[in-house]
């Protein structure tokens, strides 16, 4: 897999390779961390997209059905069961929606007479069904059926970008300049062209089966389970709200919501059984048994004003995620990754500097651990570091696990306004240079006090 970015955030332009561990180093500030946001974007947009423009058609066009049957029917309690109405459609398209036929509105006008109940009154109101309101479903329906996937995917894909880029995808040192991303799975390549911070076009549709995880902050562990304040009490509106939610820009998940969905998924006793059944399976006892050498801990649920609460026993000690080491966070979350199965075979693991809440100790661990996921499931990892015993700890363990071929090193660096990277892989020891160089500066400044 490599990834291109031309002219994206700080950088101006770069080719990296993703085909096992890939890692990039440098100082702050030179670009490393738009790699795993670009990364992580498309990588998920693309995660079952055909699948998901389908599910979102149907909820747009379920929803589009009861708008437009309360719209004509205000102060009725007839209901109508607008998911059969879009169900029946969908699979007889030439039926009910043929330009060509003069029947389509006498056929959705009993289809909406035979999909209407009274289940929520014994009043016996007056509910209309006429003609106007058959063609003005008919319309609605013709409309959202025309979205193609590629318009979908371009609006899907913007939302997103703009949100993890905070609107500023376009490099802002040359903002005239057009920009691009692609990135080559085996056979095919994905293209993607923006221009003024939108998404200008896209070239080479693909779903994919595995998702990215991106992981930059520990402190995410606290907040699974937490009330939001978004919780909508009618059951109605609860599906308008995921319906439009879809490719609505003020709704689409950035990374960091992403991975507390991704954690929200506790195991309770029944599945935790069967987990434990398959890990018998040595290439995840292997890993689960490093992170319990740090934190022999499992997570629990427990209910606590309607919403799940994440906490976490050690023994007979129940402990709230918020009283739990930063460090021991990082590890609690690959476990529970692994335990909900969003650690896929061949997907990808994106870590923005995961050593900064370590100890030197568990980083070298930390990374025995991420060469020991790459091995044994495949996954394709991007992390950034700053850290020469985090970095080193990957090189020697990617060479004692028989991994090294499948590693690549990047040095990140500014040259004048833009970030530039260096393939670095046959020559790390530049990475060190630029790691060890402020302490030696350090040792010298103490030189020159003590003459």
């Amino acid at each position: 897999m490599k990834i291109m970015l031309n002219n994206i955030g700080k950088i101006h332009d770069v080719v990296l390779e993703l085909n096992g561990i890939t890692a990039i180093a440098g100082e702050n500030n030179t670009g490393k961390s738009t790699v795993g946001k670009a990364l992580f974007t498309i990588f998920n947009s693309f995660y079952h997209f055909s699948q998901r423009v389908e599910k979102t058609k149907f909820s747009q066009i379920s929803m589009s059905i009861r708008d437009i049957f309360e719209k004509f029917n205000p102060d009725t309690s007839y209901f109508i069961n607008a998911n059969n109405i879009t169900k029946i459609i969908q699979n007889n398209k030439e039926r009910y929606l043929n330009d060509d036929s003069p029947y389509s509105v006498e056929e959705i006008l009993k289809l909406l007479n035979n999909n209407v109940d009274n289940d929520l009154s014994d009043d016996d109101d007056s509910v209309i069904i006429n003609k106007e309101m058959a063609q003005e479903i008919i319309e609605q329906i013709r409309h959202i059926s025309k979205i193609s996937k590629k318009q979908a995917y371009m609006q899907f894909l913007g939302n997103r970008m703009n949100r993890e880029f905070a609107k500023t995808i376009v490099n802002y040192h040359h903002p005239d300049d057009m920009s691009a991303i692609e990135m080559s799975i085996k056979n095919n390549t994905i293209r993607i062209s923006i221009k003024e911070n939108k998404i200008d076009n896209v070239d080479g549709l693909m779903d994919l089966q595995t998702q990215a995880i991106y992981l930059d902050d520990p402190f995410v562990l606290d907040e699974v389970g937490k009330p939001t304040g978004l919780f909508l009490n009618n059951m109605f509106t609860r599906m308008r709200s995921y319906a439009r939610s879809q490719f609505s820009p003020e709704n689409e998940a950035t990374h960091r919501d992403h991975l507390k969905a991704c954690l929200q998924e506790v195991p309770d006793d029944d599945m935790k059984s069967a987990i434990q059944q398959i890990l018998v399976d040595d290439k995840i006892q292997k890993i689960i048994d490093k992170i319990d050498g740090v934190c022999h801990m499992e997570s629990r649920q427990k209910e606590n004003g309607g919403s799940e609460m994440m906490f976490f026993e050690e023994g007979k000690r129940k402990i709230p995620t918020e009283n739990i080491s930063t460090g021991l966070k990082t590890f609690l979350i690959l476990k529970q990754l692994l335990y909900s199965g969003h650690l896929e075979e061949n997907g990808l693991l994106i870590l923005d500097e995961p050593e900064v809440h370590l100890h030197p100790a568990w980083q070298i661990l930390f990374a025995e651990i991420i060469v020991l996921l790459q091995k044994e499931f495949g996954i394709h990892i991007l992390l950034t570091t700053h850290s020469p015993y985090f970095l080193r700890a990957i090189e020697v363990y990617s060479a004692r696990y028989h991994i090294a071929d499948r590693c690549k090193y990047y040095l990140a660096e500014l040259e004048e306004e833009d970030a530039v990277f260096e393939d670095v892989t046959t020559s790390t020891d530049k990475i060190y240079q630029k790691l060890v160089l402020p302490f030696e500066k350090l040792q010298r400044m103490i030189y020159d006090e003590e003459k």
